[in-house]
């Protein structure tokens, strides 16, 4: 929620200083309600551990936050929206537990281009894998991170190292992609292997019918 809300801020700023696009002169309603609990939590669910998950533990339980650092996630591209969800993951404690993992995936290398919007990145990685280095800085958000970067491209053509073993392992999907062939066989395998998948886009979603 505060990354949500820091979005919209951010944007509201970018839209006074550049002149470009409409500021919001209207209400603004936004509620999360669907993501609380819908069954009573036990009290004793709800102590205090003195962890870093504290705050969250005390709205959601600790039973759900285990569940969150047990998770087994994959997560193709480590661009823009990949270094969000890379900071928000280390930041809520997904994957931080030895059973959960991490998994990334990306092709691509860093360019100077992408330093304004992959905040993840410095100008001092330019040249070096967008993946290796977005797990890396991920890790120095949340140490605990159980992360594994890759650098293959998720296609017909490395189905052997994304084989069916390794899809049947995981809990769920997360695209960050650019571009839409990459999303359509991504959403094709997660129907076939039935994972959730998350799809989100900077130009709204495309050619995808698997939303969570």
């Amino acid at each position: 929620m505060a990354a949500m809300f820091g979005g919209i801020v951010g944007q509201e700023v970018m839209k006074a200083c550049s002149g470009k696009f409409h500021p919001l002169y209207q209400f603004f309603y936004f509620d999360s309600l669907e993501s609380l609990p819908t069954e009573p939590l036990d009290a004793s669910d709800l102590k205090p551990q003195n962890s870093r998950y504290d705050a969250r533990i005390s709205v959601f339980g600790s039973k759900i936050q285990k569940k969150l650092e047990d998770a087994k996630v994959f997560m193709v591209g480590s661009g823009a929206l990949g270094c969000e969800f890379l900071k928000n993951l280390a930041l809520t404690g997904v994957c931080c537990n030895q059973q959960g993992k991490l998994t990334i995936t990306d092709d691509d290398v860093i360019e100077k281009s992408n330093l304004s919007r992959q905040f993840l990145l410095r100008d001092w990685n330019i040249g070096q894998g967008k993946s290796t280095v977005a797990a890396s800085a991920a890790s120095s958000i949340n140490p605990s991170l159980h992360v594994e970067a890759l650098q293959n491209r998720a296609s017909p053509e490395t189905e052997n190292v994304f084989n069916d073993a390794f899809w049947e392992n995981l809990e769920v999907v997360i695209n960050a992609l650019d571009n839409v062939n990459a999303r359509m066989y991504m959403d094709q395998r997660c129907l076939y292997i039935q994972k959730p998948l998350l799809e989100s886009g900077t130009l709204g979603a495309y050619i995808s019918e698997c939303y969570v």
